[in-house]
C-alpha cells in the first residue's frame, strides 16, 4: 500500500521478475518517483538488469528514513530497516540535502498530503533559506488552496531571480494571475510558457480559456488545437474545444468533443455542458 487504504496490484506473467517488481512498488511507497535512469529499479519500462537504485533515488529513501517530520506518517510504521536490509547500496553522493527533502515534499503533494507536503518543504527552507524547489513547491500549494497572491509572491521571487531553468513557473504564474482576474499578466505568463516551450500542452489550454472568454475564437481555437496535438488525451482541453465548436456554431462537432471529454475523465461539468446541447437541439 501506498497510502492507507490504497494497493498497488501486480500481476503475474511469465518471465516477469515479481521480486524487482515488488521493490520498485516498495520505493513508490517511500516516495521515489519514475526515473529514466535505465539500470535503476525505479524505471518505469525496463526490467531487465535493473539492480539498484539510481543516486537521487537511494538519497530520498537514506534522508526519508532520519527526518523528524515524517514521525507522524502512516508509512513510517513500515519496516525501512528491512528495506535497508534488500538494498544496502545507498551510495554516498553530492546531492544537497535540503533539495531532496524539497523532493519528498513534492511527493506528498502529488499523493493529495499537502500538510506532509509543507512541512517538507518548511524544513527545506530551514536548512538551505530561498530555495527555489521549496518556494516553488509551496506556491503549487498556494495554488491550489486558491491563494493566488501568495503564490505570485513566491513565483515572482523566483522569476526575478531569472529562474528560466524552473519548470512550470510561468505557466504557473498565469493560473495564479488569472485566480486574481488580471487578465494581461496571466496572457503575458502563459506567452512566455509557451516561448519556452511550445509542448507545454497547459500554457496552451489556459491561454486558450481566456482568449475564449475574450471572443477571440480563432487564436482560442489553434491553441486548444496545439494543446491536443500535444496531449490528446486532455480531458479538459477536450471540454474547453467544445465550448469553443459550440460558441462558433459548430454543434456536431462540440459535441463529439465534450463527449471525448467525458470518455477521457467523467466530470460533472462535461456532462452538463453535452447535455445542455443536446437538449436544444
Amino acid at each position: 500500500s501506498d497510502t492507507p487504504g490504497r494497493h498497488l496490484l501486480v500481476s503475474e506473467r511469465a518471465g516477469r521478475d515479481l521480486s524487482l517488481v515488488l521493490r520498485h512498488e516498495l520505493g513508490h511507497a517511500f516516495g521515489l518517483p519514475h526515473v529514466s535512469h535505465t539500470v535503476s529499479v525505479m524505471n518505469e519500462g525496463v526490467e531487465s538488469g535493473r539492480t539498484r537504485f539510481d543516486t537521487l533515488s537511494a538519497a530520498i529513501l537514506r534522508n526519508n528514513a532520519r527526518l523528524e517530520f515524517l514521525s507522524g506518517d502512516p508509512l513510517a510504521g513500515c519496516s525501512l530497516g528491512s528495506l535497508w536490509g534488500l538494498y544496502d547500496q545507498v551510495a554516498s553522493n553530492g546531492d544537497e540535502v535540503a533539495d531532496l527533502i524539497a523532493v519528498i515534499g513534492d511527493s506528498y503533494r502529488r499523493r493529495g498530503d499537502p500538510e506532509s507536503s509543507r512541512r517538507a518543504y518548511a524544513e527545506a527552507e530551514q536548512i538551505s533559506p530561498g530555495l527555489r524547489s521549496a518556494r516553488l513547491g509551496l506556491a503549487m500549494l498556494a495554488l491550489a488552496d486558491e491563494r493566488p497572491s501568495e503564490a505570485i509572491s513566491l513565483l515572482e521571487s523566483l522569476r526575478k531571480e531569472g529562474a528560466d531553468d524552473v519548470p512550470g513557473l510561468e505557466t504557473s504564474l498565469g493560473l495564479a494571475y488569472a485566480q486574481l482576474g488580471l487578465t494581461a499578466s496571466a496572457v503575458r505568463a502563459y506567452e512566455t510558457a509557451i516561448r519556452q516551450n511550445p509542448d507545454d500542452f497547459a500554457a496552451l489550454n489556459n491561454l486558450g480559456l481566456l482568449h475564449l472568454d475574450d471572443g477571440r475564437h480563432h487564436d482560442a481555437e489553434m491553441l486548444f488545437q496545439q494543446a491536443l496535438a500535444v496531449r490528446p488525451r486532455f480531458a479538459l482541453a477536450w471540454n474547453n474545444y467544445g465550448a469553443l465548436l459550440y460558441k462558433t456554431g459548430r454543434q456536431d462537432e462540440a459535441i463529439k468533443a465534450f463527449q471525448t471529454s467525458l470518455d477521457l475523465e467523467p466530470d460533472q461539468s462535461g456532462a452538463d455542458n453535452l447535455r445542455q446541447l443536446v437538449d436544444r437541439r
